[in-house]
C-alpha cells in the first residue's frame, strides 16, 4: 500500500483487498482492477480547437469534480493492482485456474508452516507425549508380568485390548479438531489460489505423521517390557507395527470426521463413532456369539483387526508354553492355560495369519485417507 498517496487511501486500499481475500474473491478483484476503465463521456463533442476551449469553459463545476474523483479512484485502484501483482494464479485453457508453483513446492512450504505452528504450540505436543508415557507406565504396572503367566491370560488379553483402545483415542481426538479449527483460513487461502487442496492435505499428513508414529512406539516399548511379553524380536516388532497402524488409522478416522463436520459436531462424533468400533472388536463379546444379523458390522471395526493381530503376535506363531508356577496372590478364577493356542481358541480369535490383519489395517488407512481428501475438497468448494 506504499504507492497510495495518503493515509486515507492506504486504509481504503487495505479494506478492499482484505474484504476480497476474506471472501475468497481476491483473484476476481485483481481481474477487475486489470480491466481498462470506461472512458468518461464529454458534455459535447468538440469539432475544432475553439469549440474544445469553449467546451472546457462551459463545463459545470460539479462535472469537473466528478472527473477529478474518477481519476483519483483510477489512480488508487491502479496502485492496489501494482502492489498485489505478487499473488499469481494462471488461467488455464479450460477457463479454470492453476498454480505457478508446483505441488511439491507448495507441500514443502505448507509442511514447514505446519511444523512451525506445532513447534510454537508446544503444550499439546508435550501433553500428548506425557500422556503416552504416564498411561504406558500405569498400564504396565497394572498388568505387571502378566504376559508369561498362564493364570493371567485374560488379564493379558485385557492389557492388549486397552492398549489398542488408548492408541486409537489418543490419535483420534486431537486430529478431530484439526480441520474445523483451520477450515475458514484454509478455504479463504485456497479460493484465493494461494495453494491447492492436495498440497494442504499432504502437508498436514507429513507434519503429524512422525508424531503419531513416535508416540505409539514410546507407549509400545514401555508396556511390552513391563508386562513381560515374550522376549522375541519378531513378536516385539509385530506388536509395535500394529500399534503404529492403529494410531494411523485412528488419525485418519479423526481427520475424516473433522473434514466433514463443524467443530461442535466433530467433538461429539469422535468418541460417539468409537463406541461401535470398540463393541465389535471381539473383546467384550466374542465374534462367534454376535447375532448373525450384526456380525457383518465387525468387519467395519479396525480395532478388531488390531486386537486380533496383537493377540496373534503374542500367542501365535508356535510360541512356547507359558509359566504356571507363579500364581497371583488372589485365587485364580480360571485354571492355568500354558498352551498359547488355547488362549486364541478361548477368545475365538480367527486362525488366519496376522499378516492379513496388517493388510486390512493398511487398507483402512488408505481408504479413510482418500475419502478424507475428497470430503475436504468438497468442503473447500462449498464453504463460501
Amino acid at each position: 500500500m506504499d504507492l497510495a498517496s495518503n493515509e486515507h487511501e492506504v486504509e481504503e486500499s487495505a479494506s478492499i483487498l482484505l474484504n476480497a481475500a476474506t471472501n475468497g474473491q481476491l483473484d476476481r478483484e485483481l481481474t477487475r482492477l486489470r480491466t481498462p476503465s470506461v472512458s468518461i463521456p464529454t458534455a459535447s463533442a468538440p469539432t475544432d480547437n475553439v469549440d474544445g476551449e469553449r467546451s472546457k469553459e462551459t463545463q459545470p463545476s460539479s462535472y469537473v469534480g466528478f472527473d477529478g474523483e474518477h481519476q483519483k479512484s483510477v489512480h488508487r485502484e491502479s496502485s492496489i493492482l501494482r502492489k498485489t501483482t505478487c499473488v499469481h494464479s494462471v488461467e488455464n485453457e479450460h477457463g479454470g485456474h492453476s498454480f505457478e508453483v508446483g505441488l511439491l513446492h507448495q507441500t514443502r512450504i505448507l509442511t514447514k508452516r505446519t511444523l512451525l505452528c506445532i513447534w510454537r504450540d508446544k503444550t499439546l505436543t508435550r501433553l500428548r507425549l506425557l500422556a503416552h508415557v504416564v498411561v504406558g507406565v500405569l498400564i504396565g504396572l497394572l498388568y505387571f508380568n502378566a504376559g508369561n503367566n498362564g493364570f493371567q491370560v485374560i488379564n493379558n488379553a485385557a492389557f492388549i485390548f486397552f492398549s489398542v483402545l488408548f492408541i486409537m483415542f489418543s490419535s483420534l481426538m486431537p486430529t478431530v479438531m484439526t480441520f474445523p479449527i483451520e477450515m475458514r483460513v484454509f478455504v479463504t487461502e485456497h479460493l484465493n489460489y494461494w495453494y491447492s487442496v492436495s498440497a494442504y492435505y499432504l502437508a498436514k499428513t507429513f507434519a503429524d505423521l512422525p508424531f503419531q508414529i513416535f508416540f505409539a512406539l514410546i507407549y509400545g516399548v514401555i508396556v511390552y517390557f513391563l508386562t513381560d511379553q515374550p522376549k522375541d524380536f519378531d513378536r516385539f516388532m509385530i506388536f509395535l507395527t500394529i500399534l503404529v497402524l492403529t494410531a494411523l488409522v485412528g488419525q485418519a478416522h479423526g481427520l475424516l470426521i473433522g473434514a466433514a463436520t463443524e467443530l461442535e459436531v466433530a467433538v461429539f462424533l469422535g468418541p460417539a463413532t468409537g463406541i461401535p468400533i470398540i463393541l465389535f472388536s471381539g473383546f467384550f463379546i466374542t465374534l462367534d456369539t454376535i447375532p448373525k444379523y450384526l456380525q457383518w458390522l465387525s468387519y467395519s471395526s479396525f480395532t478388531r483387526y488390531a486386537f486380533e493381530g496383537s493377540m496373534k503376535s503374542i500367542y501365535g506363531n508356535n510360541r512356547s508354553v507359558m509359566n504356571c508356577i507363579k500364581k497371583p496372590s488372589v485365587s485364580p478364577s480360571l485354571p492355568c492355560i500354558n498352551e498359547p493356542n488355547s488362549v486364541l481358541t478361548l477368545l475365538s480369535i480367527s486362525q488366519y495369519h496376522y499378516g492379513i490383519d496388517l493388510i486390512v489395517l493398511n487398507v483402512f488407512f488408505f481408504v479413510l485417507r482418500i475419502l478424507c481428501y475428497f470430503v475436504l475438497k468438497w468442503r473447500s468448494q462449498n464453504s463460501i
